[in-house]
């Protein structure tokens, strides 16, 4: 389970395509702890907005910059309370534009934490497709139609044994891995509209003023996702009202 490396997955025209993939690393103050590392796939483009409205509405490539993403949880072995999340975007110049989380969710606790957010770009695109050579394990969430389907996600992570609630009425699906150090929950969804062109992250950060971040419940959780995902699909069908 050390090196445990995990890729979930979803077809597109019967092929396999990447959605994140999830790699332990071990944590360099601590051999014996794993952190995780939580990628999109490589390749990618980054915009920056004010508003979700501004983000939904903005199509053209052309004010997107290349741009590699990855979100990291962390053991923080110094601490007895609180854990790192941080998401990383690294520019094609090299540039990094990082934004932290710091948390009392998972140690202190002993809850849910939420760290990515985000509604799937179209995943035909070849970027996405599974490497021939992958040994990963693979998880599949299914089937999607980019030209009339939108795939939106969240990654959220709690101490390895805590067992998150299943609610069958909530109308999403859930799929949770245990790791070395953490468990991973990983809550999915589909609208039915066609797939922006690139995908749409959210990420809760914290500041020093604001201090950590409280663990949610699993109802929470799933008010964020309702929260987040409401908000999204009102900003689509206010931008392509011929959608809705």
């Amino acid at each position: 389970m050390n090196d445990k490396r995990i890729r979930f997955v979803i077809k597109v025209d019967g092929i396999q395509k990447t959605v994140i993939a999830v790699r332990q690393v071990k944590n360099s103050d601590n051999g014996e702890l794993f952190d995780l590392n939580i990628h999109t796939t490589s390749g990618g483009r980054a915009y920056k907005a004010s508003t979700v409205g501004d983000l939904v509405a903005t199509i053209d490539e052309a004010s997107f910059r290349e741009c590699d993403q990855h979100i990291s949880v962390h053991c923080n072995t110094k601490s007895d309370s609180t854990n790192t999340i941080k998401r990383s975007l690294i520019f094609g110049d090299k540039s990094i534009d990082s934004h932290v989380q710091i948390t009392t969710g998972i140690k202190k606790d002993n809850l849910f934490v939420p760290a990515l957010f985000m509604v799937c770009g179209d995943l035909s695109r070849d970027r996405y497709t599974v490497p021939a050579d992958c040994d990963d394990e693979i998880i599949d969430i299914g089937e999607l139609w980019p030209s009339r389907d939108q795939l939106r996600l969240m990654v959220v992570v709690s101490q390895k044994d805590k067992e998150f609630t299943f609610h069958e009425e909530h109308p999403s699906n859930l799929k949770t891995i245990k790791l070395r150090n953490f468990s991973l929950i990983f809550i999915w969804s589909f609208l039915n509209v066609p797939s922006h062109p690139q995908a749409i992250n959210f990420f809760i950060g914290t500041t020093r003023d604001q201090g950590p971040m409280r663990g949610l419940d699993w109802w929470e959780i799933y008010n964020l996702y309702t929260d987040i995902n409401m908000t999204h699909a009102t900003a689509y069908f206010d931008a392509y009202p011929s959608t809705s």
